[in-house]
């Protein structure tokens, strides 16, 4: 993960997630959700704005 600023850039692998919620503090956004699959090519969060390319649909 790469920082400046207030910005964080993002490079993983597909992540699997199952829970009964997920909070996501910073842009201010709260999913609920019984799972949800990652699988992107990388995401990238700025202060309150976040912008997430993905090869499926997420969040």
């Amino acid at each position: 993960m790469f920082e400046f600023g207030g910005s964080s850039l993002e490079w993983g692998a597909p992540s699997l997630e199952c829970g009964a919620f997920s909070l996501e503090f910073g842009g201010f956004s709260l999913e609920w959700s019984t799972s949800s699959l990652e699988c992107g090519a990388f995401s990238l969060e700025c202060g309150r704005s976040s912008l997430e390319f993905d090869a499926f649909s997420l969040e």
